[in-house]
């Protein structure tokens, strides 16, 4: 491999993490925009103890379901809504009014929890 097609590819492997500022042992958060139709990020990865704010952005209704059913959030139009993620694991979430279920759709997310 040349050495510039490394630094690119490293380059892109930093760029694509959601890295934390913050000192060990301190809790870490993450903002989602809820926008029409998408969630922004769609997949980030955080450590055990994070928390994770979804904020809505755009102009339509969206829920928030879990699909470990905790943390739910009722349709809404603004607002914002928090949980924290004590356990590592993947929690995948989606809006019911515009997903029909946590693989396909347009309004689908996934918290990584490391």
């Amino acid at each position: 491999m040349r050495p510039w097609t490394r630094l690119l590819l490293s380059g892109l492997a930093l760029a694509g993490c959601s890295g934390s500022s913050t000192a060990p042992g301190q809790s870490h958060t993450l903002s989602v925009s809820v926008r029409d139709d998408v969630f922004v990020p769609k997949v980030d990865s955080i450590s055990a103890g994070d928390t994770v704010t979804w904020v809505w952005n755009g102009v339509q209704l969206h829920d928030l379901v879990f699909q470990d059913s905790v943390g739910n959030v009722a349709a809404q139009v603004s607002g914002s809504a928090r949980r924290g993620f004590p356990v590592a694991g993947l929690y995948h979430y989606r809006c019911t009014l515009h997903s029909t279920d946590f693989v396909t759709g347009s309004m689908i997310g996934t918290v990584a929890v490391y």
